[in-house]
């Protein structure tokens, strides 16, 4: 671990670290990942096109699945994880962290989710 580190943002949940060596570091409740910056790019692009109205649906069903909605898949096939509708807009507060940068996204096409309550 580096010894000089830039917190980006922080929440109860988790954190997004810059440390000097270029890597970030994202913890969220009990996961851990490190990433470039070509990849923290790529993760908060696939963040923004998740599509929370679209999962809703899929799960409206699985009554035992109807907590954990959205699904982010991982490199390694076996392995996806899961999160609630408030995770997810944790997440969002963790790599958007710039006052206001979530309402800004409601307003354009760069998010495909609606971050009202239904």
């Amino acid at each position: 671990m580096c010894k000089k580190i830039k917190i980006i943002s922080e929440t109860k949940n988790g954190s997004l670290i810059l440390c000097n060596c270029g890597r970030y570091h994202f913890t969220y409740n009990n996961l851990l990942f490190e990433f470039s910056e070509n990849e923290i790019r790529a993760f908060k692009k696939f963040l923004t096109s998740i599509s929370v109205s679209y999962w809703k649906k899929q799960f409206s069903c699985a009554v035992n699945c109807k907590s954990k909605i959205i699904p982010i898949p991982t490199n390694q096939g076996n392995l996806l994880l899961i999160f609630n509708e408030q995770e997810y807009y944790n997440l969002l507060e963790l790599f958007f962290p710039k006052k206001n940068r979530i309402n800004k996204l409601l307003h354009t096409s760069e998010i495909n989710c609606n971050f009202s309550e239904n």
